[in-house]
């Protein structure tokens, strides 16, 4: 059963609390019998929010964004025991054609242009000649008829599987270090390649995301999976935490992401 008072407990603004008590009128709907209930897609913050929240929303919690790895996902709440398929749920996507080079932006400026809301729209994979526009299945139509240009580029549209989409590569770098601990302002300073004192500062500016949330925790402790973003430098992933070196000091594998 949804545990409302915790639930909302979890939020740290207002916006939080409103997609808090969105996602529980939907728990109390799959409670009551309905088989899915789906959010409009959901920023990385706000999944991570949410997963944060799963043991007080009181039904299976799926997130899909129409490809392995995406960044925008919907939430789709059912029954623990009986998780949708992927092809089941709304999400499609468009191919836009193109003959100049396009930009996120561009792209992104032109669904907005037509009135498009933002959570509508997952994922934008921008490639030479042919991008991919991840959205909910309810506006593919509109976008199929209406969308004819992305900045003043002309487009061709078209549906496309969500079985032929690529997952965009992933450049990154391994970083082997030696830790005093696993404090959120260590890990920074040595992920990033910047001092101490620098990565102190950063935290208390509100330039530093944990698991995509904002942080104002230096001495936060790390463990295996924590995602660390720093604006303007990028993301790193903490991976295998190994034991002690004849310094006493942790072994650790962080994986930056270019």
């Amino acid at each position: 059963m949804t545990d409302t008072q915790a639930l909302l407990s979890r939020a740290e603004n207002d916006g939080e609390r409103l997609l808090l008590r969105h996602v529980r009128d939907l728990a109390l709907r799959v409670e009551d019998g309905s088989a899915v209930c789906t959010t409009a897609f959901l920023t990385p913050s706000e999944q991570a929010l949410l997963r944060s929240c799963e043991r007080h929303i009181g039904c299976g919690m799926t997130f899909f964004g129409g490809y392995d790895g995406a960044d925008r996902s919907i939430l789709a709440l059912h029954p623990p025991a009986a998780p949708p398929d992927g092809a089941a749920l709304p999400v499609s996507a468009v191919r836009l054609s193109h003959k100049a080079p396009l930009t996120h932006r561009d792209i992104l400026g032109s669904m907005l242009a037509l009135g498009i809301k933002r959570e509508t729209l997952g994922d934008i994979l921008v490639s030479e000649g042919r991008s991919i526009v991840i959205l909910l299945s309810g506006i593919l139509p509109f976008i199929l008829d209406s969308c004819k240009k992305a900045g003043r580029t002309p487009v061709e549209t078209a549906e496309v599987p969500l079985s032929e989409i690529s997952p965009p590569e992933q450049k990154f770098e391994i970083i082997r270090a030696t830790l005093q601990s696993l404090r959120l302002d260590a890990v920074i300073s040595s992920g990033f390649g910047i001092s101490r004192e620098s990565a102190k500062e950063a935290i208390a500016s509100g330039l530093v995301r944990l698991n995509y949330r904002e942080t104002d925790s230096p001495s936060k402790q790390l463990g295996e999976g924590c995602v660390l973003s720093l604006r303007g430098k990028g993301k790193i992933v903490v991976g295998e935490i190994g034991g002690r070196s004849k310094k006493d000091r942790i072994w650790v594998t962080l994986k930056r992401y270019l």
